[in-house]
């Protein structure tokens, strides 16, 4: 019988976050039409975001309403749903979702992973 102990899967859970943020500033710098050749979508400002979501992740059926609402303001959001594009997704380094780069100039500035509060998110768009 194996047995769990709350430091035990506590460090898991840690050393698991660390990776994905390692993994999320590694696209920094990437140019977004060089990562892939699938881009399912066309830029039209040089600054936007760029949300990738899956339909059956619980965060981001908390955090796609919120999106919704920020494009609704005029923010540049181009959504992609990393189980249909898949090729796209992994070509841009996608390590889970929600995760959402911010490109400038056609380059990743930077990633925020994970489910996000509104003043939260707003803040990082507003950096």
């Amino acid at each position: 019988m194996i047995m769990y102990t709350a430091a035990g899967l506590g460090t898991t859970w840690l050393v698991y976050l660390g990776y994905i943020y390692v993994a999320s500033k590694a696209m920094t710098g990437l140019e977004v039409k060089a990562i892939s050749k699938e881009l399912p979508f066309e830029p039209s400002q040089a600054s936007y975001f760029i949300y990738c979501f899956a339909p059956n992740c619980g965060p981001c059926k908390f955090l796609s309403p919120l999106v919704d609402k920020l494009v609704d303001e005029g923010i540049e959001f181009h959504k992609v749903d990393i189980a249909r594009h898949y090729a796209f997704g992994k070509d841009l380094g996608i390590r889970t979702s929600p995760t959402i780069v911010k490109v400038v100039n056609n380059k990743v500035i930077d990633v925020l992973v994970g489910g996000q509060q509104e003043h939260k998110l707003r803040n990082w768009i507003a950096q």
